[in-house]
């Protein structure tokens, strides 16, 4: 039976409720709001979301600064400010649906199920000299971060028969 707080916006309207198909039809519609509406909790508030947009303009000046500094120094400064930022962004709940698309320079890649996504650039120190930076962000149930960052270890030369692990910090 339709509920009577339900009932009165049809009669409020001038319909008139037919008895089980019109009631399985609106129970329908509103089972289906419903669950629709559980997907809109996994999107970004209001003030993560601005929060998130001032972040994103300073990433987008230090990854400019990555790359047109004329001094190594400066790239490294700024690679080392980059990062922190991101970091404290990514921290930010549900900053995983948050693309980032105005920071050029970096690359942001994500997985073919949206399950992680990468975030990758290159820090160059001379002509001769760069190293690869990257981070994994994995996507999770209640919006909090879970990243893994990649380090490049391709200066440290590794003899072809051993087997070098990657040691955490």
């Amino acid at each position: 039976m339709l509920p009577k707080y339900l009932a009165f916006l049809f009669v409020l309207r001038g319909y008139k409720i037919q008895p089980p198909v019109m009631q399985k039809c609106f129970l329908f519609l509103i089972l289906a709001c419903l669950v629709a509406g559980g997907s809109w909790s996994q999107k970004l508030a209001g003030t993560d979301l601005r929060l998130l947009k001032k972040r994103e303009d300073t990433l987008q000046a230090l990854a400019k600064n990555l790359i047109v500094d004329s001094l190594p120094q400066g790239r490294m400064r700024n690679d080392s400010l980059f990062i922190r930022t991101l970091v404290r962004s990514l921290q930010i709940k549900n900053s995983f649906y948050y693309p980032f698309d105005s920071v050029l320079g970096i690359s942001k890649l994500y997985a073919p199920d949206s399950s992680f996504r990468i975030f990758s650039w290159s820090l160059e120190f001379d002509d001769y000299y760069a190293r690869q930076r990257a981070a994994i962000q994995i996507k999770t149930p209640d919006g909090s971060l879970k990243m893994f960052p990649l380090r490049d270890f391709s200066e440290f030369p590794v003899p072809h028969n051993k087997v070098c692990p990657i040691l955490p910090r």
